[in-house]
């Protein structure tokens, strides 16, 4: 009986270590099979998500030929790609061309000039006309080409024109002419002796101010005239022979306000 029992676990043994020894083989040999020896397991390959900052820009500006930029746009990371000012050219710059004038108004006693400028596709505000007297001095400034100047020893005069929005200011435009205007001495005692009031340009009329002062020596107090046109008239009656200008003073507009005559009767 126990031998019986003995053959039967030696059966059972044998008969699983023989199924273990088969399975290792069966193993081994896919695992040392060349290639194409048997099938290998399919091995399937997850795409990783690439990360949004490494994805490569797309340029859109970039063509092929030699023209390399579109409408001018410049890659950023490109050195020329900073913007610079047009240099100014005769079509932009601000200048003025020419002035008419300069015309005297014996009523205001102030020239006229007006201004011809070039101000250029680029102006962005109003354009301005400053005046300058020859020391530099700004005297007015205004969008009107029209500028009143007043008169002046030198009679020299700087226009130039200004862009309002930018600031931009052109080049000093040399004015000349606005020389001083006034009744010289030599040319009252002219009219005076002439004995005709009429002697006098109508334009010399208004060199005479409105509150004009004479004075007298060489008369009775009471005997003094009130007026250039009386003392016209006292010469050509032979009242008076003649007179001369021993003072003469001016106002500001240069218009003759003080006058003190010598008398010869």
């Amino acid at each position: 009986m126990k031998t019986k029992t003995l053959l039967i676990t030696a059966g059972v043994f044998a008969v699983a270590f023989a199924a273990g020894f088969g399975a290792t083989l069966v193993i081994r040999g896919y695992a040392g099979s060349p290639a194409g020896a048997g099938p290998e397991p399919e091995v399937r390959e997850t795409a990783m998500p690439v990360p949004p900052e490494t994805v490569p820009e797309v340029r859109t500006d970039i063509v092929a030929g030699n023209d390399a930029i579109q409408e001018g746009h410049l890659p950023q990371d490109s050195p020329s790609a900073a913007v610079t000012a047009p240099e100014k050219t005769a079509d932009t710059a601000l200048s003025v061309e020419s002035v008419d004038g300069p015309v005297f108004s014996v009523r205001d006693r102030h020239y006229s000039v007006t201004v011809h400028a070039a101000a250029g596709p680029d102006r962005t505000g109003d354009l301005e006309y400053v005046l300058q007297d020859d020391s530099g001095e700004v005297l007015s400034s205004g969008t009107s080409p029209v500028i009143s100047v007043p008169q002046s020893e030198s009679g020299v005069y700087y226009v130039y024109v200004r862009d309002a929005g930018t600031g931009e200011e052109g080049d000093p435009y040399e004015i000349k002419g606005c020389r001083v205007r006034k009744m010289e001495k030599s040319r009252l005692e002219q009219i005076c002796n002439s004995g005709d009031y009429t002697t006098m340009r109508n334009a010399e009329a208004y060199e005479l101010s409105p509150s004009l002062t004479l004075a007298f020596e060489g008369i009775p107090e009471d005997s003094k005239a009130a007026s250039i046109d009386d003392i016209c008239t006292r010469i050509s009656l032979g009242i008076w022979s003649s007179v001369a200008v021993l003072e003469i003073r001016y106002d500001e507009l240069n218009l003759v306000e003080y006058v003190k005559f010598q008398v010869k009767e």
